[in-house]
Formats: C-alpha cells, sequence, structure tokens
C-alpha cells in the first residue's frame, strides 16, 4: 500500500510537467490527417443520444492515512493499530451510531492512550463532544485531528458542518470544500456545502464532465460517435486509443495520460468554436470556457478528470494547488440563487 502512495506521488510531481520534446500539440486537422492515413478504417457519426455520466459513490478515500511529512517530503501511510486499539475503535463508533457519546468518548480516549496521533480516534472524540452538545470542545478535537493529519476529510468534513450549522459560511466553505476535494465522489458533502452557502443567497450547482462521444472497436475499425461540439476530443481520444505506435511515437516526457488530455482538450477547444450553439447547451464545456479564461485549465484537468477517477491524488495537492482547487470549485459551481 505504501508503494502504492509514493506512485500516486511520483505520478503527481509529473502530472504538471509533461512535455513532448521539440513537437508542439496535435490539432484537429493534425488528427484527421493521421486517420485519413491509417491502415485502420475510422466511420464518423453523430451521437443517437447523450452520454450519461455518474459519480461512482464507491470510488472514494477511506480514512485510513495519514500524512508524513518527516522525511522532507510528502508521503501517505496506513494507519496500523493493534487489535485491541481497533476493536475499542469499533466500539466507539458503534456507541456513535447508538447516540450513546459518554461510552464513545470512553472508548476512542482509550484508543488514544495506546496511540495519541490516531486522527480517526481524535475526530470521534469531536463527533462525540458535538452530539453531547458542546461545540466548542468538538472543534477542538476537529482542528487537533486535522492539526495531527492534514488529509483527515472526516474531521474537515465535520468541522464544516459545525461552522454551518453556527451560521459561519466562510468558515464552513473552506473546510467543506477541502473534505470535498479529498473525496470527489462523496455526494453528501455537496449537500452540506449547499446548506452553507444558501443563506447568503447563493447555489452550489455541481456537474460532471462527461465528454460527449463514443469509441468502439468493429473487426479492427474504429467507430466514432459524437456530439458536433466534441468532435475535436473524440479524434484525439480515438488516435490515442487505437492508432499503433501513436503513444509511443510522441516521445513523451512526464506523464502521458495528462498531456493526452490537455491535447484532446485543445482539439475540443476548436469543435466548440466550429459549433457555438451546441457548445451553449454543454454545462461542461460552458465551464471548460471559464476555467480557460481564469487560467485554471490545470484544475480543471485535476477536479474533473483526474480526482473522480483516482482520488488518492488529492492527499498530495500542496496548500497553495488546494488554494487554487478551492477557487476553481467556486467559480465553476456557486452562483446567486435566483
Amino acid at each position: 500500500m505504501v508503494q502504492y502512495k509514493l506512485f500516486l506521488l511520483v505520478m503527481l510531481s509529473v502530472l504538471f510537467t509533461a512535455t513532448v520534446k521539440g513537437q508542439a500539440f496535435l490539432d484537429v486537422s493534425g488528427f484527421l490527417k493521421i486517420i485519413g492515413e491509417s491502415q485502420k478504417q475510422y466511420r464518423f457519426s453523430l451521437l443517437e443520444e447523450k452520454v450519461a455520466g455518474e459519480v461512482d459513490p464507491s470510488n472514494i478515500n477511506f480514512n485510513h492515512f495519514y500524512m508524513d511529512d518527516s522525511a522532507g517530503r510528502r508521503l501517505v501511510r496506513p494507519y496500523t493499530l493493534s487489535r485491541e486499539a481497533m476493536e475499542l475503535n469499533e466500539l466507539g463508533w458503534e456507541a456513535m451510531m447508538l447516540e450513546e457519546p459518554d461510552s464513545a468518548l470512553v472508548f476512542y480516549q482509550e484508543v488514544l492512550d495506546i496511540y495519541p496521533v490516531f486522527s480517526p480516534a481524535i475526530t470521534g472524540m469531536g463527533q462525540a463532544w458535538e452530539q453531547k452538545g458542546d461545540k466548542t470542545k468538538a472543534i477542538i478535537y476537529f482542528r487537533r485531528a486535522i492539526e495531527v493529519n492534514p488529509i483527515d476529510y472526516v474531521a474537515h468534513w465535520s468541522l464544516g458542518r459545525i461552522y454551518q450549522k453556527a451560521g459561519n459560511s466562510d468558515s464552513a466553505l473552506h473546510f467543506l470544500l477541502q473534505a470535498m476535494i479529498f473525496n470527489r465522489n462523496i455526494t453528501e458533502i455537496r449537500r452540506d456545502i449547499q446548506k452553507a452557502i444558501a443563506p447568503v443567497g447563493k447555489n452550489f450547482n455541481d456537474w460532471n464532465f462527461t465528454p460527449q462521444y463514443l469509441l468502439k472497436e468493429v473487426d479492427g475499425n474504429i467507430d466514432i460517435s459524437y456530439n458536433a461540439a466534441w468532435m475535436g476530443y473524440a479524434v484525439c481520444q480515438a488516435v490515442w486509443n487505437y492508432e499503433p505506435g501513436f503513444a509511443s511515437s510522441r516521445n513523451i516526457t512526464g506523464d502521458i495520460g495528462m498531456y493526452r488530455e490537455r491535447e484532446c482538450l485543445s482539439c475540443l477547444l476548436t469543435s466548440m468554436q466550429g459549433d457555438k450553439a451546441e457548445t451553449a447547451k454543454d454545462e461542461a464545456l460552458k465551464w471548460f470556457k471559464v476555467a480557460l479564461q481564469e487560467k485554471m485549465t490545470l484544475e480543471f484537468i485535476l477536479f474533473e478528470i483526474v480526482l473522480p477517477d483516482k482520488p488518492d491524488m488529492a492527499y498530495f495537492l500542496d496548500e497553495s494547488r488546494m488554494s487554487r482547487m478551492k477557487e476553481y470549485i467556486m467559480k465553476t459551481r456557486v452562483q446567486k440563487a435566483e
């Protein structure tokens, strides 16, 4: 598991620096030229119906890890507890489910007597005090959990909800957005964000990046179906997916997946400009244009494409990048209530 987390860190470190030696992005005409000269047959058609996009609620980060930067670099490690501590922690959780916060406090404290920096137990203490009605103590424990483990998304979420209930929208948003970035696919966090901003006359309008195209290989040939505004993105992805030797011919240094997305989004921009009517009707394309205008293309790729598929990547966002991500979410999802 540690090796996997280190792999994610390496991926993130090259995510922002993928380049192609001596080459610029291919444009739509360049991809169409490759298709025209290919030994494969590419067949084009318009989509008959909209491609439905759904969030995978099972693809989430579990609160079993902590950030270790003691060696001068950010490492994510799994918590390793004794059997006794694991059982005590489970008893604390069960007591909370039974609305017995006094018992929960006893169990969580016993865990902390063994492992003082086990953030899920510290967060559990905060939740127990909140259930008892003592918000001041709850906040102290939630902040302590974040201090010892900045990637404890439950602590961020819980603290955000306390501030939301207290009517402190700014503080609530700070922690709820952090929790959302750490766990992109948990829909309940979005509902709490809506509760936080509703009193100040704003709505949280969420959406998913769902490219409107389909690729299918039939007897060695490639069928490409697309919405007209997505044509450039579709042909780019088709060549990357199916054209023999194309990827290796690009001589990419860095993260090939990030480069591919950047190149295909560049082609998407071309077809968007060619079909403004379809572009205006597509929610994802509307906000992609905003991301371009605000110079937030990288945040767009991370939040809309990378994190839904690999939520672990959020663990390695530094404070500056996390701040940019929050700003991006606010610009693309928070609007004045009508």
